[in-house]
């Protein structure tokens, strides 16, 4: 076994070595190939230095230096003239300006003129303050002085009225206290009725006087009042004259027309200038284009011979990578022929060995018998082996049907319940607001109540709502819980046969003990939900009487004490 396995290596090695030789040529040819294509690379790079030196004689010196610093100046006298331009632009938009406030400066200045004059009307005005003061305390003075001299003269026409409502039963003159004859009488009431006349004339010149007086106290009062406006109007024409003089003193120290004219002439023949020597340098550059075209050739054709030197580098390295190999090659062919002259010993040896496999070949036969049990008991062992791989081949099956189990449950875990999750998802919330619409409206049916209302949350749960207030529906009273109850169930069922098409019982409804805890008004709710259902069929179970009268046909059923009985 020795022998045939260094003869199979043997073998092995001879067409390892064919295989290196082949790669030898390969490689050889490969070298050649590479060795033209250097060749041709340098007679390449010798062209592209030659046109890159010739290129270079066309160029003058500076050229490079001349073209960045016309590119540079071009740039430069571009923004000067633009910043020029805009100068110009915002001295004419200055120059306008100027109008505009000389045009200001002269309505200020007439302004300023008409306020001096009204404000010099008003002192004047003011300045009499002080006499109609005065005139006016005199009157007020001769008022108080009339009005007692009236009082007095009141006072004696009352007197005197007095004695003569009394003369006829006087017995003692009033005056000097003797007693009144008849003559002394008629003198005393002649007398009093005098003073009355000169009493009455006395107040009416008075009164006259009081009202001339009055009259002249109201027109001092009214030109007080004109006065004490005046001197507030003089206050506030201080404030605008003293604005518009710090006006008029700004508009003064803003440039005048004539001097932005001048400065905008001078910025038009700056731009006239700017602009000349921009368009001569422009010019000068235009004429260095075509040198510039060469020198982007030149810069073109150097980065071409970089490229060239570049690849003659890479390929030179993979020259040398391939003599390399050539003679890694060549070594290992040479220890592949050494070993293969070890083949004809080998063979030798394995003659030698075949010969004594043959001398216990025949000792074999001798053993027959043994040998004969041995099969019969290898057959038995086949047999067993058989078996046992038909069990293995089943227990394969067994093992790919579990693994492919486990590849769909393990699916069905990590995709499919996902997806049904998002189509369950997709699904509620398509049916949300058509389930939310019905349980809101036959709730508040069954509810005759405005302050409390019901609706669904995201997820399909009952939320009772009363006073703008979430209530628990643990904590709603029995009959509320009923019809909340009902409500969804109405709902649900509808949004359900909406959705399924197939189902057969569209038109049938089974209400188990739907009324509990109803008030007498909530069953006859019961009656129009009934009616607007507009089922074929509906079935309810209820203890409430009066659901008897909704129906068509009753089924009483009773219990014993053997079970439930139909009466």
């Amino acid at each position: 076994m020795v022998w045939e396995k260094k003869l199979s290596e043997i073998s092995i090695s001879e067409r390892m070595l064919d295989d290196k030789k082949g790669q030898l040529e390969k490689s050889k040819i490969l070298v050649e190939t590479r060795k033209e294509k250097i060749s041709q690379i340098r007679r390449e790079i010798a062209e592209t230095e030659m046109l890159i030196r010739e290129g270079e004689e066309k160029i003058p010196k500076g050229f490079k230096e001349k073209m960045k610093k016309l590119d540079s100046d071009i740039i430069n006298l571009e923004k000067q003239k633009a910043v020029i331009e805009r100068e110009i632009k915002s001295l004419e938009e200055k120059e306008k300006s100027a109008v505009v406030s000389k045009k200001l400066y002269e309505n200020t200045e007439k302004s300023l003129a008409e306020l001096r004059e009204k404000k010099e009307k008003l002192e004047l005005l003011v300045g009499k303050k002080q006499d109609i003061e005065n005139k006016y305390q005199e009157a007020l003075h001769s008022i108080q002085e009339m009005q007692s001299i009236r009082a007095v003269i009141i006072d004696e026409s009352k007197t005197a009225r007095d004695i003569l409502s009394n003369i006829k039963d006087m017995k003692k003159c009033p005056k000097c206290r003797q007693d009144i004859t008849e003559a002394h009488r008629i003198r005393l009431e002649n007398d009093e009725r005098e003073k009355l006349r000169r009493n009455e004339e006395k107040l009416k010149k008075i009164d006259d006087e009081l009202l001339a007086i009055n009259k002249k106290m109201l027109s001092a009062k009214e030109e007080l009042e004109s006065i004490r406006k005046a001197e507030l109007d003089k206050n506030t024409l201080d404030a605008n004259i003293l604005n518009l003089e710090k006006r008029m003193v700004e508009l003064k120290q803003e440039p005048s027309i004539e001097d932005i004219e001048k400065q905008k002439s001078q910025a038009i023949e700056l731009l006239k200038s700017s602009t000349g020597i921009l368009e001569k340098t422009i010019e000068e550059r235009k004429s260095l284009e075509g040198i510039k075209k060469i020198d982007d050739e030149l810069n073109k054709s150097r980065i071409s011979l970089a490229a060239s030197r570049s690849l003659l580098v890479a390929e030179e390295k993979e020259i040398k990578t391939l003599e390399n190999n050539i003679r890694q090659l060549s070594s290992e062919i040479s220890a592949l022929d050494e070993k293969i002259k070890d083949k004809e010993n080998v063979q030798k040896e394995l003659a030698r060995l075949n010969s004594e496999l043959e001398s216990i070949e025949a000792g074999y036969l001798e053993n027959t018998k043994v040998h004969a049990s041995l099969q019969t008991e290898a057959k038995m062992l086949e047999t067993e082996i058989t078996l046992l791989s038909n069990e293995l081949k089943e227990l394969d099956i067994k093992k790919k049907k579990l693994d492919e189990i486990r590849e769909v449950s393990n699916w069905i875990d990590t995709v499919f319940l996902s997806i049904i999750d998002n189509i369950e998802k997709h699904v509620l919330i398509s049916v949300y607001s058509e389930f939310n619409e019905l349980f809101q409206e036959w709730f508040s049916m069954l509810i005759d109540n405005e302050s409390m209302n019901a609706r669904l949350d995201e997820t399909f749960s009952p939320v009772i709502e009363q006073n703008a207030s979430e209530i628990p529906v643990e904590h709603i009273s029995g009959g509320e819980k009923t019809a909340c109850a009902l409500a969804y169930r109405l709902a649900l069922n509808t949004v359900i046969n909406d959705i399924i098409s197939t189902i057969k019982t569209k038109d049938i409804i089974m209400l188990d003990e739907p009324t509990e805890g109803f008030s007498s008004e909530q069953l006859d709710k019961i009656r129009e939900i009934l009616d607007q259902l507009d089922m074929k069929q509906v079935i309810i179970v209820s203890h409430e009487p009066k659901i008897e009268s909704f129906v068509q046909n009753i089924i009483k059923v009773s219990k014993n004490e053997n079970g439930s009985v139909v009466e």
